[in-house]
């Protein structure tokens, strides 16, 4: 029976505890990967800088678990040359297709960014990838 109210006091004070670490235990669970993507979609430059400055750092091409979209598209989407510029200088492969098979240079070409393309192919885009359609930049572009 003195078991029991050592029990309850234990409780009592360990709920508050649990309390205060649960952010800290759901921050734990979440990868390196989404933390990042979730510092670009909200445009924290200094923390995908950190991301990207860590030894060994392999999440620039990391790709979204919903729909595939890697950096370059959540960039190309809101047609951020700024980021743009700086992901495809930190070795971002503008060849990264998201789960529909689109590239960064399909949203540009779908969007009309003729910069954005120019800029794409000048670091690498192959202009011939199709999505999962068989659409490639060209025939996005000329359906615009």
């Amino acid at each position: 029976m003195t078991f029991r109210p050592f029990a309850s006091m234990f409780l009592i004070l360990a709920a508050p505890i649990a309390v205060v670490a649960t952010p800290a235990a759901a921050q734990l669970g979440q990868s390196e990967g989404y933390k990042f993507l979730q510092a670009i979609k909200d445009g924290k430059g200094d923390e995908v800088t950190k991301f990207l400055d860590k030894p060994g750092a392999t999440v620039i091409n990391t790709r979204d678990v919903t729909n595939g979209d890697g950096a370059l598209h959540l960039v190309v989407r809101r047609q951020d040359s700024t980021y743009l510029n700086y992901l495809l200088a930190r070795g971002a492969d503008p060849n990264l297709k998201n789960n529909r098979g689109e590239t960064a240079l399909l949203i540009a070409a779908n969007l009309g960014a003729t910069d954005i393309v120019e800029n794409l192919v000048k670091h690498g885009a192959n202009v011939n990838l199709g999505n999962a359609s068989g659409e490639t930049a060209l025939i996005r572009a000329v359906q615009r």
